[in-house]
């Protein structure tokens, strides 16, 4: 074999190595980007869920309040 074919075929394994190694890297990077997108959407889904059950326990409680009945404290903020 001749030194260009050599070099050619160091090259081309070279060439075939890096494009595996991003390949894979950016197999692992979209997989975990589908992971956290998985997670927030539960999480969304969680925080309407609760929403919705302490605003139907506000309605609740100003539907069956009595005279005199303390107001309830504000919604805490989420920092």
């Amino acid at each position: 074999m001749s030194t260009e074919q050599i070099l050619l075929t160091a090259v081309g394994a070279i060439l075939v190595a890096v494009l595996s190694f991003g390949g894979v890297t950016l197999g692992h990077l979209w997989s975990r980007v589908q992971n956290l997108e998985d997670q927030v959407k539960k999480a969304r889904s969680q925080n309407r869920g609760l929403w919705r059950y302490c605003r139907d326990l506000l309605d609740l409680y100003y539907k069956h309040r009595t005279p005199g009945s303390p107001d309830p404290g504000p919604l805490p903020d989420v920092d």
